[in-house]
């Protein structure tokens, strides 16, 4: 395997959406209690699953163009520092490759900047979550 290959890692949310009059709220479902509840035709028949696909790390050039968007210049202390919700939206939008949503019609969203800034904010605060656990070492595998 070459240091250029491109690896891909898959992510899988598990939601359910409650609506309220026109109000609506996403309860995301941990992966265990979603796949038990699923088994359960009753329990499981409004569960529905955000599939994605993920570039496996950065490349130089993305790391180099996030973190640039994301420095901000504190005027208090006078040095910079880096606005952690602009670098995970640079992530975000640089290592998600795909992603089964699609409309009322069936037809497949496009997965675009746009699309991906709609998303509810708990789903995309779960998906960074689960791909940044899986990209990351913890501080027990960087032991071995």
């Amino acid at each position: 395997m070459s240091l250029l290959d491109v690896n891909y890692v898959d992510i899988k949310i598990y939601y359910r959406v409650h609506k309220k009059g026109k109000a609506k709220r996403i309860e995301v479902i941990f992966k265990e209690k979603a796949e038990e509840m699923i088994k359960d035709p009753e329990k499981g028949k409004d569960i529905e699953v955000l599939e994605t696909k993920w570039a496996s790390s950065l490349t130089w050039k993305e790391e180099k163009e996030i973190s640039k968007k994301a420095i901000e210049f504190d005027p208090i202390t006078q040095k910079n520092t880096i606005n952690t919700v602009e670098y995970r939206d640079g992530v975000i939008k640089s290592c998600l490759k795909d992603w089964n949503l699609v409309d009322d019609e069936g037809k497949k969203i496009p997965l675009i900047n746009k699309n991906i800034d709609s998303l509810p904010s708990d789903i995309v605060f779960v998906l960074y979550s689960e791909y940044d656990e899986i990209i990351n070492y913890s501080e027990e595998e960087a032991k071995n």
